[in-house]
């Protein structure tokens, strides 16, 4: 059930909140005239230059479009549910409140926090019937994205997003700092279709590096 929340401007004292289900923009409209890479995190850019929202699913579908300089986009979902049976162990993960905080600090960059606020993962061995369960609060990622061009019209955008996920010490932590790169990209097909690709590279603390698309 996913939601997303756009806040602005960030230098505001009183923020116009706007709540939003719009579908996730692939690549961004043409924006209104002017020279939007004068504003930053304490000049946002003003509502009439702002592109459409572009929403990110951190594992699943990242966008390589950037909130807007000075604006603040909040992401959640208020319930996921995932099951899995491998090797004569099933398992059940329950997560409430996962949430991607962005800050947009350029034009053309902003800085996201992801986290869970609270996961219950149950493990049963099938074979004993024995069930071990731990919940708590997930590790924290950084990730900073760079759109290296279409985020404001074009038929192609692409974006540099490299990620540190910092260990918070709970339960479902493995303790280590690890990190990553995407590189998300988009093509417009036509006006109802478009193409998206995610190649990824992921940095695992004892174990060797892991590549995905």
């Amino acid at each position: 059930m996913p939601t997303a929340l756009r806040l602005l401007p960030f230098a505001a004292t009183i923020a116009t909140l706007h709540a939003g289900a719009e579908p996730a923009a692939t690549t961004a409209a043409p924006s209104a005239t002017g020279d939007k890479w004068q504003y930053n995190l304490f000049n946002p850019t003003p509502a009439d230059l702002m592109r459409p929202m572009s929403t990110d699913r951190p594992d699943t579908t990242e966008s390589p479009i950037t909130v807007d300089a000075g604006h603040i986009q909040i992401e959640s979902s208020l319930f996921d549910y995932g099951r899995n049976d491998d090797g004569g162990f099933e398992e059940e993960v329950f997560t409430y409140g996962a949430m991607n905080v962005k800050f947009g600090l350029l034009n053309n960059v902003d800085l996201q926090i992801v986290f869970d606020s609270y996961t219950e993962v149950k493990t049963e061995d099938t074979a004993t019937g024995i069930t071990d369960t731990v919940d708590g609060f997930s590790d924290i990622q950084a990730r900073l994205k760079v759109n290296l061009w279409g985020n404001d019209g074009g038929k192609t955008a692409l974006a540099f997003f490299p990620f540190v996920k910092i260990p918070t010490g709970t339960a479902l932590s493995n303790n280590k700092v690890e990190g990553g790169l995407i590189m998300p990209f988009s093509l417009e097909l036509n006006e109802t279709m478009s193409l998206g690709l995610m190649p990824e590279v992921d940095f695992d603390e004892g174990e060797e590096c892991e590549r995905g698309l």
